[in-house]
């Protein structure tokens, strides 16, 4: 399930909405959790 989510958070556009929704810091740790770089 794990690898199925991280391949999936590269195109989904929900992810994209909420990611960028929230602040800096909540940011700063979901980037971390999943090795996440997109939309920076």
């Amino acid at each position: 399930m794990g690898r199925f989510w991280r391949w999936h958070i590269n195109f989904c556009p929900g992810w994209k909405s909420y990611i960028t929704s929230v602040s800096p810091e909540k940011q700063a740790e979901l980037r971390e959790k999943y090795q996440f770089t997109k939309y920076q």
